[in-house]
């Protein structure tokens, strides 16, 4: 019981501080030419994965990076397994607002 709510509280602080990176002080669009809404949406698309890789049994999300820009998300890093691989791709393709998912995983067989 006591895991399971530190594990909220640590989710929330991350999607916390995910939200206050993402709104930072810029322009209106940023270098990379994406509105304050697009950056926004990126933000929240990724601390969508994060979160739900985090709550997922035996995805260790520690090993994968995400990366959002206008609605794709690049997966990168290692996992140990083919069928790992596959949960991680369909957790990130479930979040919604996900255009497409660009998978750059390397399954390494630890």
């Amino acid at each position: 019981m006591r895991s399971r709510w530190a594990l909220k509280i640590f989710a929330l602080s991350l999607l916390g501080l995910l939200l206050v990176q993402g709104s930072g002080c810029q322009s209106y669009r940023d270098a990379e030419t994406r509105t304050y809404g697009e950056r926004l949406d990126d933000v929240s698309i990724r601390s969508s994965i994060k979160l739900r890789l985090i709550g997922a049994e035996d995805v260790r999300s520690l090993n994968v990076d995400t990366e959002v820009f206008k609605s794709v998300v690049t997966l990168t890093g290692t996992v140990a397994t083919e069928e790992l691989r596959q949960k991680v791709l369909s957790i990130a393709g479930e979040v919604k607002g996900v255009k497409r998912v660009v998978d750059q995983l390397e399954v390494v067989g630890y």
